[in-house]
Order: C-alpha cells, then sequence, then structure tokens
C-alpha cells in the first residue's frame, strides 16, 4: 500500500509540474524514418549487415555497403542530413529534459519495467533479459536515461508485453553505446558518443548519435515504424528427442513471409553460422501456425541455434539464440516409437557405429542392423508375433541400451 501511495504521488506531481510531462511522445522529427544516423562521425559496416529504414551522416563518410545491404535512402552531408541532425540534436535535449520516476542500477539485471523514466546517474551495462510492459496501454512510454557509456552483455533480449510498443521506447544514452554480439535490442537509442553493434546483434528501432562514430558487424537493424515486419514469432524452442535436436516454432501474424532458415554454430560468440535447414512461410496468415524442423548433425558440447525469418522483399528477422548442450554422457539416449508397434517401429539417438538387435525373451537375437549414422532408424516386426521383446542399441564402444518393446 505505502509503495502505491508512493508512486501516486509522483504521478500528481509529474501533472503538476511545468514542461513537459514525461508521458508525451517525443518529436523524432526527420529523423522518424531513419535506421541509422549520426550528426558528427563516420558509419562503417563489415559483413552481410541489413539495415532497413534510412541511413545517413552529416559530417563522415560511409562504408561496407555493400556489402552491406540498405533498404532505404542514404543522405551524407547534404542539406537533408543537416536538417536531420538538427532534429536529432533537439530530441538529444528533449529526452534529457524528461525528469525521472525511477531510479535504476548501474547494472541492469533481468527484470520488468513499467512506463516511466528510469534513470542512471552513470555508465550502466545491461546483464539481463528485459522485459517492458505496457499495463495494456498501447501508448505507454519508456524512456531509460543513462548518464555515461552504456553497454549490453551478450545474448541479452529485449521484449515488450501488454500492449507496450517499440515506438515508444527511448534509450537516453550520455556517452558510447556498445550493444552486445547476438543480442536482440529494441527501442530508439538517441546518444552522445559512438555506438557499436557487435558481431550478429539485431536492433529494432533507431540508432541515433548526436557526436560519434557508427559502426556494424553482421547485424540486422530495423526501423520498426517504416516497415512491418513479414512475421510475429510467438516462440523457438530447442530440445533433445533421441539422436535428433527438435526445433519448434509458431507464428501469430504473417504477411508477404518466405521462408524460414534454421542456422546453427558451435561457437559461444557464433561468428560463424551454418544453414540447418529451410522452410516455407506462409505467405500471409492472421492465425497461429506451428513449424518444426530436425537436426541430425550436431557436435559434441554447446550447439547454438537461431531462426531466420524473411519476406518476400528480403527484409529479414532473427529470433534470440537458443543453446542445446549435446555432451558424452547424453549421447546414447534411445528412444523407440511407436510402442507398441504393429509393423515398424523407429529408433532414434543410435549412433554412427551403433547396431540395433531384437531380442526375444529368451535371449535369442531375432533381428540384427547396423545403424545409419543420421539419427533415426527403422526396424520392420510384421513377421513376428504379438509378445514382449527387447530392443537393444550396442554402441562402437560397447555401452548397450535396452528398452522394452511390446509386439502388437
Amino acid at each position: 500500500m505505502k509503495k502505491n501511495i508512493t508512486l501516486f504521488l509522483i504521478s500528481v506531481t509529474m501533472l503538476l509540474l511545468p514542461g513537459k510531462h514525461w508521458g508525451q511522445t517525443p518529436n523524432l522529427g526527420t529523423a522518424f524514418s531513419y535506421a541509422i544516423f549520426t550528426a558528427a562521425g563516420a558509419v562503417s559496416n563489415v559483413g552481410t549487415t541489413v539495415i532497413t529504414g534510412d541511413l545517413g551522416t552529416n559530417a563522415g563518410a560511409v562504408s561496407g555497403f555493400p556489402p552491406g545491404v540498405i533498404n532505404g535512402a542514404m543522405h551524407v552531408a547534404d542539406p537533408t542530413s543537416l536538417t536531420v541532425a538538427n532534429d536529432v540534436n533537439a530530441l538529444y535535449g528533449d529526452l534529457g529534459g524528461r525528469i525521472c520516476n525511477f531510479a535504476l542500477m548501474s547494472t541492469i539485471i533481468a527484470q520488468t519495467l513499467t512506463p516511466g523514466v528510469h534513470c542512471i546517474g552513470a555508465a550502466a551495462t545491461l546483464t539481463g533479459d528485459l522485459v517492458l510492459d505496457g499495463l495494456g496501454n498501447p501508448n505507454a512510454m519508456f524512456i531509460i536515461k543513462i548518464g555515461g557509456a552504456f553497454s549490453t552483455s551478450t545474448f541479452v533480449d529485449i521484449t515488450t508485453i501488454n500492449s507496450a510498443s517499440l515506438k515508444n521506447v527511448y534509450w537516453h544514452i550520455d556517452g558510447a553505446v556498445d550493444i552486445g554480439s547476438n543480442s536482440n535490442f529494441m527501442g530508439n537509442i538517441v546518444a552522445a558518443g559512438a555506438i557499436h553493434f557487435l558481431a550478429n546483434a539485431s536492433h529494432m528501432g533507431r540508432a541515433l548519435s548526436t557526436v560519434g562514430e557508427i559502426t556494424m558487424d553482421n547485424n540486422q537493424l530495423s526501423n520498426a515504424q517504416a516497415v512491418l515486419l513479414p512475421i510475429s514469432l510467438m516462440d523457438f524452442t530447442v530440445t533433445r528427442q533421441g539422436g535428433i535436436a527438435l526445433l519448434k516454432w509458431s507464428t501469430s501474424y504473417e504477411q508477404n513471409s518466405k521462408s524460414f532458415i534454421v542456422e546453427r554454430s558451435n561457437s559461444e560468440q557464433a561468428t560463424s553460422w551454418k544453414t540447418v535447414g529451410t522452410l516455407a512461410a506462409a505467405g500471409g496468415s492472421t492465425s497461429t501456425r506451428h513449424y518444426s524442423m530436425v537436426d541430425k548433425k550436431m557436435s559434441k558440447g554447446a550447439n547454438y541455434y537461431r531462426l531466420r525469418s524473411t519476406d518476400i522483399n528480403g527484409t529479414y528477422n532473427t529470433s534470440k539464440v537458443r543453446v542445446l548442450n549435446w555432451d558424452d554422457a547424453s549421447s546414447m539416449l534411445i528412444q523407440v516409437y511407436p510402442n507398441p508397434v504393429k509393423n515398424t517401429f523407429t529408433v532414434d539417438g543410435a549412433e554412427q557405429g551403433s547396431t540395433i538387435l531384437l531380442v526375444d525373451m529368451a535371449g535369442k537375437t531375432l533381428k540384427k542392423q547396423r545403424a545409419s549414422g543420421n539419427g533415426s532408424d527403422q526396424m520392420e516386426t510384421s513377421q513376428f508375433k504379438s509378445g514382449t521383446y527387447l530392443l537393444k542399441v550396442v554402441s562402437a564402444n560397447g555401452t548397450a541400451t535396452i528398452i522394452k518393446l511390446n509386439k502388437q
């Protein structure tokens, strides 16, 4: 009750204060259409970064496009970029003048934020996933003010819930910004310093700087207000099913969607991604759709997965990275289905070099075959009468797994 009274008094006080209320929408001006812009600094890219939205600088060079792709206009030191620079500086000043409602610790851990102005008076680091809760208000405003440099750890994720919209998320940063590799960042960054997107990071919103370079490295950067994403991804999971990795995902909305590409990396830094497989998307849908894929070529240790969704125009977005550990202790996890079996059953998880045996209850071997090595093998049982049998899988090193099998 005391906390509620305090929040109520803060809200009443803010309404009575002169000047702009914290909930008033900041004016982006001509920066509205930009995904990347610096008023004074170079813009550079390494690798196949894709930018959806305009890109520009009012004082500096642009390099790395191609191989990077810009789905928008580019303005470099011209009358348009001068106007945008003035608007970015005005926006920076506006956000800096907003009065704080909540104080955050300099190390921002995984937590949920509600609408308001959240402030840190020094440099800060985001180390955990951040959830922005709109409390049912689609106009809810989130302003995070940081009094120094700002960085994120790798693999951090920012999401919105309860009607919160990323168009109403602003980061006012008094220094340089480093978005960690493989992070999914969200909101409009307005900084007084360089902005660095590290390897494979993605960003939904704008990256605007009053002074400082902006660098990119195999990123996906989208001005989400300028372009509607082709797919609304509900979930993406990776689980072990016997000798395979099962990947599942669902969408609640698709427009002009083209395909899904599952990618795997065996490095924590995820500097190299390999395609596991590609599935065609629905093209257009307003109902929930479910997809799945299997991976049979995992490596021992940690396997990192991400899902890339693309539309017919080449715009794409990637999911948060999922990790599946594949260690020696679990390498002979065997699953058999269906069980009971009528005519044919499948064995999942038998490694290459393993032997699969069907044995009766007296210990007699009735059938024997080598595992294919692709993680999934079938055995025919139509010639055997109903009853109970034993399935025995013996690995190359002699380790045996025995499963009771019922024949109908």
